[in-house]
């Protein structure tokens, strides 16, 4: 119920660990893509320890921006005149880390968009689809085809759902997850538009990382 165009970063964070809970039910390959998600908030919410004047996620952007700290990724930073005994040579930027966070979240919402809309579709065939339409894109070749072959590894969607939701009928998943799912398109269109209307959804990638969904 928070306004969108003021998404506190706190709350944000809450939002994405809680949608790493899914990972218990999809396998352990899974599980271990999922724990990039972890470090990614625990950057962000040192960032909002670092930045008390920052509430919100756009609160942090706007200010980094004007420092042009959003460029910063940890890799490049020499490259960008941040060189070693500089206090920001090892900054990550938390634009750069709201941006893989912002992936996550239109993974998960394509997962369950795909979930709802596709019952008769396996939970493997709707992982890899949502995938190939969110993260994917920003993966090379090696990276995605791992990816898609950890989607093949997953249970089947009657597991996953019995063991996330409970023993519950389609129709009943389906109430209980299409606000969610709407909840998330809502949240990852805004922050799509607000990093496009910017031309920061390209912020260079961290390539000495490699867990596997959120490079």
């Amino acid at each position: 119920g928070q306004d969108i165009e003021k998404i506190n970063s706190q709350k944000f964070i809450d939002c994405c660990l809680g949608f790493t809970k899914l990972s218990n039910s999809m396998g352990k390959l899974v599980s271990w893509g999922f724990q990039d998600i972890f470090l990614k908030c625990s950057i962000l919410s040192n960032h909002i320890q670092g930045h008390p004047d920052c509430l919100t996620l756009q609160d942090l952007v706007t200010k980094e921006m004007k420092l042009n700290l959003h460029i910063l990724s940890g890799s490049n930073n020499a490259a960008r005149g941040k060189k070693k005994g500089d206090p920001l040579a090892g900054y990550e930027s938390a634009s750069r880390t709201i941006l893989r966070l912002i992936w996550f979240l239109t993974l998960i919402k394509n997962l369950l968009k795909g979930l709802i809309n596709e019952p008769k579709n396996s939970l493997s065939s709707v992982g890899r689809k949502a995938y190939n339409d969110s993260i994917a894109p920003n993966h090379n070749f090696f990276l995605r085809n791992a990816i898609r072959l950890i989607f093949y590894t997953v249970p089947s969607r009657t597991h996953f759902i019995e063991k996330t939701f409970g023993s519950i009928t389609n129709e009943k998943f389906n109430e209980i997850t299409t606000p969610i799912m709407k909840g998330l398109e809502i949240i990852t269109d805004y922050l799509w538009k607000y990093y496009s209307e910017r031309s920061i959804t390209h912020l260079e990638q961290h390539m000495n990382n490699i867990n596997a969904f959120n490079i």
